[in-house]
């Protein structure tokens, strides 16, 4: 209905209907079943986003995890087009137009310092397709004299189609001067002008197809062949944007393959079990109830972190791999400081509700200000950084908003339902003080 997916409709339903509880428990204070729901709703999103419909699979990966090709280019200079400053930087710009509109994931591209050298990293992309990528590409039509019909400079438009039977073609919309141009060289070769009937169709140095014209004054040509409409569509995207300015040479091709990424993903994964584990053990053994409220706030920033990596289209490598497990660490730090705080509020005497309330307000500076700062950093990353520096920066400025979220709303919300709901009464069982040294709780 209406073209929404029927399984996001559900969710919907789902979370109002959560929501219009959760605001009838609030209002009768009926606090236990409100912290229930709470929970339930929270597993219940772990397993739907988890196992139901998992967000990871979502994530685009990075040429580190997916493997592809890493490529380097040299600029060679020749009589038509000199090796200059700025030619090699409208060389980095096609290429980088080139491999935007293909839509590659994270591509690498930059130049070498104080060399004529280009360095191209592309994930989940071939061998051979990366090299069509970098391909000067320019287009010539030519007859069986070698006359030049038309070159890519008279292209208007290269658009990738389907025949009716399904075979990839592209068209070439021309200039109406290069229109001309060619309808009278067909004319020509078709009446027997010429010594083939036949055009030929380079790329470069290399023939692409040499079709029979099969009638006179054809104005749009086309060009065919290709095995399917993605194959078609790259070369039209890659004759729509241009040639690259300068000669370049592939001095190096370097294959990554999906199998070592896989493996680097797979050592990852276990030091971020272990790195996770080691954080659920110590907000335990320190803090007791109070930090299994913390761990149970993983949770929930798990799912905000992925959910928003999905939603930003950012690509996860390994370097964002680390950036995720510095997270799980940044979004208990919040935690360890507002418990800190609340312990030394409940040292002074105060009550364990009187103690959450006044602990929460004192430490909300600090944990702002150390936020705000690695937030910072993290954008100074993004900002200079390249590849997977800037994919770094990108999962640890989410993390950080992720862990305020978590420790200063969801964490605050979750421990005062279980005080208000009387399921602890003991400051000792939240926050592992002993009672000597408390209050008497509410």
């Amino acid at each position: 209905m209406l073209g929404i997916d029927p399984a996001r409709l559900e969710v919907a339903a789902v979370v109002l209907g959560a929501l219009v509880l959760g605001l009838v428990f609030r209002a009768r204070r009926l606090h236990l079943l409100e912290l229930l729901l709470a929970v339930t709703i929270v597993l219940g999103g772990a397993y739907y986003f988890v196992y139901e419909r998992p967000l990871v699979q979502d994530l685009k990966q990075g040429l580190d995890l997916r493997g592809g090709t890493r490529l380097v280019l040299e600029a060679v200079p020749t009589e038509e087009a000199p090796v200059t400053e700025e030619r090699l930087e409208a060389s980095v710009g096609v290429i980088r137009e080139r491999v935007d509109r293909l839509g590659v994931a994270e591509p690498v591209i930059y130049r070498v310092p104080n060399k004529d050298r280009i360095v191209v990293e592309l994930a989940a992309v071939s061998r051979e397709e990366a090299l069509q990528i970098v391909k000067i590409a320019y287009l010539t039509f030519k007859d069986a004299e070698g006359n030049v019909i038309i070159t890519g400079d008279d292209l208007v438009k290269a658009q990738e189609q389907l025949t009716p039977a399904g075979e990839a073609y592209i068209h070439l919309e021309l200039s109406a001067e290069a229109k001309r141009r060619f309808a009278e060289a067909t004319t020509r070769v078709y009446t027997g002008q010429s010594a083939s009937r036949q055009i030929f169709i380079f790329l470069d140095e290399d023939l692409v197809q040499a079709p029979v014209v099969q009638a006179p004054n054809i104005e749009d040509p086309i060009i065919q062949g290709y095995e399917s409409l993605r194959e078609a569509r790259r070369i039209a995207t890659i004759l729509n944007i241009g040639a690259i300015p300068v000669n370049l040479q592939v001095t190096e091709v370097r294959e990554i393959s999906a199998s070592l990424g896989q493996e680097s993903l797979e050592r990852s994964k276990t030091a971020a079990l272990i790195g996770v584990a080691a954080v659920v053990l110590f907000m335990f053994v320190f803090y007791r109830g109070a930090g299994m409220i913390a761990n149970f706030a993983l949770i929930i920033y798990g799912l905000l972190v992925i959910g928003a990596l999905v939603l930003l289209d950012a690509v996860l490598t390994l370097p964002g791999v680390a950036g995720l497990v510095l997270g799980v660490g940044i979004a208990v730090d919040a935690n360890v400081i507002i418990y800190e705080r609340i312990k030394d509020h409940l040292r002074s005497g105060r009550t364990l509700r009187a103690a959450v309330e006044s602990g929460f307000r004192s430490a909300m500076r600090t944990v702002v200000d150390s936020n705000v700062t690695t937030l910072i950093a993290s954008a100074v990353l993004f900002h200079f950084g390249t590849g997977p520096v800037r994919g770094f920066a990108v999962t640890l400025g989410v993390s950080i908003l992720a862990s305020m979220v978590t420790a200063v709303v969801f964490s605050q919300y979750i421990l005062r339902l279980v005080i208000s709901s009387r399921l602890v009464r003991k400051a000792s069982v939240l926050f592992g003080e002993r009672e000597a040294n408390l209050s008497a709780t509410r």
